[in-house]
């Protein structure tokens, strides 16, 4: 084959692709792969158009695109779902998929409005939740796309290889222990409005009661300015030391609450990436430990759930 263990190749071109493709018109996404050794990644890496795109080069799929740029956007979207290994998020896509029309963001229950609001994020992360609705108008007016999105959906499912169990201490919320998502799905999930701004690594949400950590291990100078090269790490794999930022002050109601959460009944929530480009892993809730200094305060904290053996070796890097 013209792509055999091309896997392993440093430079996948896109004609080679459509060659591939040409060759086995007969193919369904879930095949396309699985006879070339390609991953999903591989469609969508930099400007690629994705399986739609690869299917209307090929002369598969003669329906015409309505808004190049609309369906341009619906590629990126789909990009930016690849991490998902929740399988309630996977089933809820699914089940959303296959409605006729895409549904009411006010006639849904929580639960499914929070789902929708995660969604919504990888749509447009700059836009309210609200706004999914339209961003599903759309993918519903484009067959290809919506059709694709719901192979994906079923090759990401097939590809889960962690247990990520619920989480009893937030059984209320669409999160998965281990499960990846990104910083605005992972906000979404407790119910924050997300803007696209949004860049700190701390969030203190008082609907919720929580307090949300979103750590990047391994920072660098070019990524990162030197008030956030944090040094976070994994001591073991239930032990985390994370620095607060650096106005944070031990009398101040922020430390208070990080040191006395237990009592106060607010809760803390880890969120880890090794870089990044990665999506984070949801490492669970943990307990205030100890901690030493301020401006920021460097405080140890034992996490509810044992880090999962590849995180562990990632995030027990120290990085400062």
């Amino acid at each position: 084959m013209v792509l055999a263990n091309i896997r392993q190749a440093l430079n996948i071109r896109w004609n080679d692709l459509a060659s591939e493709l040409a060759g086995q018109p007969h193919l369904d996404l879930a095949g396309f792969l699985n006879e070339t050794g390609l991953e999903l990644d591989d469609l969508y890496r930099g400007s690629r158009g994705g399986w739609a795109a690869l299917r209307r080069e090929v002369g598969l799929d003669p329906r015409p695109v309505v808004s190049a740029e609309q369906d341009s956007g619906l590629r990126k979207t789909i990009s930016r779902l690849l991490h998902i290994d929740d399988p309630e998020r996977l089933q809820f896509l699914r089940e959303l998929l296959t409605q006729p029309s895409p549904p009411s963001l006010l006639e849904a229950d929580l639960r499914h409005r929070l789902l929708l609001s995660m969604l919504n994020t990888a749509f447009d992360s700059r836009q309210p939740s609200r706004a999914v609705e339209g961003h599903l108008a759309k993918l519903w007016a484009n067959p290809a796309r919506h059709e694709e999105l719901l192979e994906v959906a079923e090759i990401l499912r097939g590809r889960i290889n962690r247990l990520t169990p619920v989480v009893e201490e937030i059984v209320h919320l669409p999160l998965r222990l281990h499960a990846r998502y990104s910083r605005g799905e992972a906000l979404a999930a407790f119910g924050m409005e997300v803007s696209g701004s949004m860049v700190a690594g701390v969030q203190w949400l008082p609907d919720q009661q929580a307090d949300v950590f979103l750590v990047t291990i391994s920072k660098n100078e070019r990524q990162f300015s030197p008030t956030t090269m944090y040094n976070d790490r994994a001591i073991s794999r239930t032990r985390f030391q994370w620095e607060s930022q650096g106005r944070t002050r031990e009398q101040s109601a922020t430390g208070q609450r990080y040191i006395n959460h237990e009592t106060l009944g607010s809760t803390v929530h880890l969120f880890l990436r090794e870089t990044k480009e990665d999506a984070y892993n949801y490492a669970g809730p943990m307990s205030y430990v100890e901690h030493e200094g301020e401006r920021p305060m460097r405080i140890v904290w034992e996490l509810a759930h044992p880090l999962p053996a590849d995180v562990f070796h990632y995030a027990k890097v120290t990085t400062g």
